[in-house]
This record gives C-alpha cells, structure tokens and sequence, in this order.
C-alpha cells in the first residue's frame, strides 16, 4: 500500500531555493509591526523548528482560525508530512477545503494534488483538473505548471500537446517558448 506524498505547501515553494526547501520547517523572525495572525503563524513555526510540533500546530490553528489563509495551507502540508504524528490526509484535506472555499489559489493547488493523488479524498483526475484549472486561472504559477505535467502525464483522455506545451511553457519563464509539448529545458544562451 504506497503512501501518497505531503501535499504541497506553496507558499514555502514559492519562496525558492530548493536548498530551503530542505530546510522546511523553518524559523521566522517576528516583527513588532505584523499582525496578530501573523505572530501568532511566526510563533508557531518557531515552535514547530525547534521540535514542539504540537504547541506549533495550536499557534498555528489559532493564526488560521484568525483569518491568515497561510497559516491554514502550512496545517494542511503539516498534516499530510506527518509533523503532527502520523500523516493524516483526512485533517489536511479538510484545512484545504476550508481554504478553497475562500478562494485561496495555492490551496486549490493542493486540493487538486490531494484528487490527482487520492490522497485524502478518493482520487478523481476530473476534480484534480478542475481544481488546478481553478487555481490557474486566478493566476497560480504552481496550480499552472502541475495542470501541464497533468495533461503531459496523459491525466487526461484528449492529450493535445500544443495545449500541453502552452500550459507549460506559460508557467515556466525559462522554458524554451517554441516547445509544443516536449519540455526542451532552458534556453542556451
């Protein structure tokens, strides 16, 4: 039985470097001048880097339940990496549904994840494309690349590579432009 992996938290992702990835949970520096919601996110991420994952999660929950959309996608990648105790796709599907309800884009990113993988949900490629389409359309880069690689994969019954590459070469700057569906990686210059 194959564990589905953490779904993705993309407001870390975005970020960058995938060295800081690695580094994931990480510490944030607390200004006097954030708002409660953010200081109560910083507090507990602070706490979750430093090995307390379960006062780390109530700051968080606190944070999110005071409207701080991040605080909600980072709950929901906890819950799926099992920072928590185990991994628990069922609470971390649950924070996304609440999120996408709000209109949160890298959220429907990670609910599209959840449908492609089944994790959590029961795996559906139709929701998983509605949602990432969803996401992409309000302008989400990641929600955008992984419809690509969805359509790429052959997710998808009809397999149009000039959608494809369109798709994918819209989301990654650095991709070669004339590709129609074969990634040719960055230009040379």
């Amino acid at each position: 039985d194959m564990k589905a992996p953490a779904i993705i938290d993309n407001n870390f992702m975005a970020k960058g470097s995938t060295y800081a990835m690695l580094q994931f949970p990480h510490s944030e520096e607390i200004l006097d001048d954030d708002p409660e919601e953010e200081k109560e996110y910083c507090i507990g991420m602070n706490l979750i880097s430093s090995g307390d994952a379960e006062s780390g999660r109530e700051h968080l929950e606190r944070s999110f339940k005071m409207g701080y959309l991040r605080a909600g996608d980072t709950l929901s990648f906890g819950y799926s990496a099992g920072w928590f105790g185990q991994r628990d796709y069922h609470k971390a599907v649950a924070i996304l549904r609440r999120l996408v309800r709000k209109g949160h884009p890298s959220s429907m990113n990670n609910y599209a994840f959840a449908y492609e993988y089944g994790a959590g949900v029961k795996q559906n490629y139709r929701l998983a494309e509605f949602w990432y389409k969803k996401g992409a359309n309000l302008g989400n880069k990641d929600a955008k690349a992984n419809l690509g690689i969805f359509y790429l994969f052959g997710r998808k019954a009809s397999r149009n590579s000039r959608k494809r590459g369109a798709i994918i070469t819209g989301a990654t700057p650095r991709m070669n432009r004339k590709s129609t569906g074969n990634c040719t990686g960055p230009k040379q210059t």
